[in-house]
Order: C-alpha cells, then structure tokens, then sequence
C-alpha cells in the first residue's frame, strides 16, 4: 500500500508547474488536451464515481516527460479532476523521487504514469497503470506489423538500434492520432470512473 500525507503530496507539482518545466513533450500534451473534450455526461460519471469516497480526493500522477503513454493520459487526468469539485492533482517526476518509485515497485508496478487516487484519509482507492487495455490492443497489433522489432530492441548494432527507435516513433504517432483524431481519450476517462466506482487498486 502506497502511505501518502499532506505534506508529501503537497511536495509534488502542480498543473501550472508541471507544464512550465516541460521541456520534450509540452506541445504534444497540449495538443492532446485540446482533443479531450467531457460532455456532461462524461462530468456526471467522475462527479458520481467520486461521491462513493471521503472527499476531498487527491490525485498524484507518477511520470517522466518523455513517456508517450503520459503524453496522453495526463491530459485526461487534468481534465476528470477539473470536473470534480475540490480534487488536488500533483506530478511526481519518477526520477526525482526514489521514495515513490521504490514503494510502487514494491506493489510491483514498473510501468508510468501511474495515477493514484487518494481519499481523504489517504487511503489509495484507485490506480491507473500506464495504458487502457484497447491502448494496449492497439499497440500490439501495431507491433505485429513488425515481427523483427523485438530483435532490433535487443541488437547492438547501430543500424537496427536505429530502425527500433523509429518504430517506436511510429508508435507514438499513432497513439497520438488514437487519442485525438479516434476519441480514444474516453477509455482513460471510463477507466477512472470505474476504478473509482469499485474502489479497485
């Protein structure tokens, strides 16, 4: 179980912060919030989901600014605590925190951003790990276009080193174009409802 308190969350970033020190991926993110767009029935689902829990909610995201996963996530995460009253959001650089990587490596959890919702009482009652499970489908079968990439992954030459890093770019391409262009935002934002409505870690 992840311990969290007031003042260690307040130690975090806030939206504001978090942005201005963006130095990779700041456009990108924004172009992606530009795309995430609630209806009101998107903004009664989180309000409802959160009602189960001690207010007020407190949300820390764990992520580096070179994660594509984060590049897209965070957006939706802004915009779902946006639409519940009184609920903080904080970033934690991974890197810059050991304390909070080693106790989600703990749980077993390698994998960002990591979102955790915390109730009032600090007890973690949801968490978002990386990637929706259509995220995940897609990526595989975008994957599968590649039979050769794992090996590039794992080769010391140059030339396939080089041929990896640029299916991945590809990847990350794409999974923008997911979230933006085919409205794949909503199935972070229904995970969280969910995660919220069943309590789940």
């Amino acid at each position: 179980m992840i311990h969290l308190t007031e003042e260690r969350f307040q130690q975090g970033k806030t939206w504001a912060s978090f942005l201005g020190e963006m130095s990779q991926n700041r456009e990108r993110l924004l172009r992606v919030l530009e795309a995430v767009q609630p209806t009101p029935d998107d903004v009664e689902a989180a309000r409802r989901a959160a009602a189960f829990h001690a207010q007020p909610l407190s949300v820390l995201v764990l992520t580096e600014d070179w994660c594509p996963d984060a590049i897209v996530n965070i957006p939706v995460v802004f915009r779902f605590v946006d639409a519940i009253p009184h609920t903080r959001l904080r970033f934690f650089y991974r890197s810059e925190n050991p304390d909070l990587e080693e106790a989600y490596a703990e749980e077993g959890v390698f994998s960002i951003p990591v979102i955790s919702f915390f109730d009032a009482q600090w007890r973690e009652i949801a968490r978002f790990v990386e990637q929706t499970d259509e995220v995940a489908r897609r990526k595989a079968e975008f994957m599968a276009q590649y039979p050769e990439a794992e090996r590039w992954r794992h080769s010391t030459d140059p030339e396939e080193q080089a041929r990896y890093k640029e299916i991945l770019a590809r990847r990350t391409a794409a999974l923008l174009r997911w979230y933006r262009r085919d409205g794949l935002w909503r199935t972070a934002w229904q995970d969280f409802v969910r995660l919220l409505e069943v309590g789940e870690t």
